[in-house]
């Protein structure tokens, strides 16, 4: 068992104003200062897996009585009135039960989306995960993670989960519960949380080694501050360059060069120094948070699902290839930067983490057969990321991957000659 004490780190306190990561708590030296912060979410246990079953069996009943509602009244269904149905009561007592909640809220999205019985679809498809300690509160977070996974003993966090019935229909129950997970890890990332634990178990690494390891990448985007004035500036500039913007895109759509975009693409990913693991990188963290509830591959195939639909929708929009292939590469390029990374870099991360459990002896047998099976969905997504559909989408996905597997190889001489 090992008890987890989260609280209010003193050196980074913009994190409450520029990003919301975690959970925290006021620090116990200053609790006459106590407050309570609202905080956004965007997350392998030996029995995590299993834990889950309920919450898996709570999304499958709010699936099976939207599919009964929908069948029953057609386009005069109505989404506000599903949204009192008792099966989100049933999937929020199950949440309380698994992680020790105080309370949880699952609730639709702040817009309400219509239903088209001809296409059979909702127009949206989002699930966004909040945490927050109540405003009386008095105590610090006592968390016990053990070998099942994470619960609040000292029932202090409140949960909220949105999402539209867009998204309940699209994925699996077990996607979905994927998703909830990746979005709840970032609220016991050791980087940005107080930890104190007791080691018990092999997988106690996967939370303990990323503590104080707030990368350069993370902290940047951290400390950025956007104030009024700025705000008003750059509204202002943006108006009146708008015409230069117009004349650059076109000029850069004119000039647009496939093999230059997959070059410049190769590029990035080798001089990009933010590092996409658990412990150096918050979204990477949350993943594998995911991963070790054995939940890695359905989390890759809801985002590689959640992806091609919104592909489907731009191409089905953009009829000019040479237009679609730039929009595709610029999209790419800004995910390079972006903390959440590609998927590529996302699913050959957990991938890696994998790889090097089955390395370990000291992970039981019967772990080591559930780490498999979880791998095997995981490679099943990449090789349909490698083999994708679109020719170019399949270039540019294979260019990020040989250049990843290029910086292992980098990685994995350089400590070979630090250990001889």
């Amino acid at each position: 068992m090992r008890l987890i004490q989260i609280s209010k780190p003193k050196t980074i306190n913009y994190i409450l104003e520029q990003c919301s990561l975690a959970n925290f708590n006021s620090d116990e030296n200053t609790r006459q200062e106590r407050e309570s912060t609202l905080f956004f979410q965007e997350a392998v246990f030996t029995a995590g897996r299993q834990k889950l079953e309920p919450i898996i069996a709570g999304f499958q009943g709010v699936k099976d009585a939207l599919e009964k509602e929908l069948k029953a009244q057609g386009n005069r269904f109505k989404p506000k009135a599903f949204y009192s149905h008792l099966c989100f009561r049933d999937l929020e007592n199950k949440i309380i039960d698994i992680f020790g909640f105080r309370d949880v809220t699952v609730a639709p999205h702040t817009f309400l989306e219509g239903y088209d019985e001809k296409d059979d679809d909702f127009q949206s498809k989002v699930l966004n995960c909040w945490t927050w300690l109540p405003d009386e509160t008095r105590f610090p977070i006592e968390a016990l993670i053990t070998d099942d996974g994470f619960y609040d003993s000292s029932k202090q966090l409140r949960c909220h989960i949105v999402f539209t019935l867009g998204i309940i229909r699209f994925l699996t129950a077990e996607e979905l519960t994927a998703i909830f997970i990746h979005e709840f890890g970032h609220n016991i990332d050791p980087a940005l949380v107080v930890v104190n634990y007791v080691e018990t178990n092999v997988f106690s690494k996967y939370i303990t080694d990323r503590v104080g390891k707030i990368s350069p990448a993370e902290k940047k985007f951290l400390e950025k501050k956007h104030g009024l004035a700025a705000e008003y500036i750059l509204l202002i500039a943006g108006i009146a360059l708008i015409g230069l913007i117009l004349i650059v895109d076109w000029v850069s759509y004119m000039l647009f060069n496939p093999e230059k975009a997959l070059e410049k693409i190769r590029l990035l990913v080798q001089k990009d120094k933010s590092k996409f693991t658990r412990q150096e990188s918050t979204e990477a963290f949350a993943d594998n948070f995911a991963r070790m509830y054995g939940l890695g591959g359905p989390l890759m195939v809801a985002l590689s699902k959640v992806g091609n639909s919104m592909a489907k929708g731009r191409d089905s929009r953009i009829t000019k290839e040479k237009k679609r292939q730039r929009l595709i590469a610029n999209i790419t390029m800004m995910m390079i930067h972006d903390v959440h990374k590609t998927e590529i870099h996302r699913v050959h991360a957990l991938i890696r983490e994998y790889e090097i459990d089955l390395k370990d002896p000291n992970i039981p047998a019967k772990v080591k057969k559930d780490i498999k099976a979880d791998l095997d969905i995981l490679k099943e997504v990449l090789y349909q990321y490698l083999n994708h559909r679109d020719e170019f989408q399949r270039r540019i996905n294979r260019v990020i991957y040989e250049e990843l597997k290029k910086l292992d190889e980098t990685a994995e001489m350089k400590t070979k000659k630090k250990s001889q």
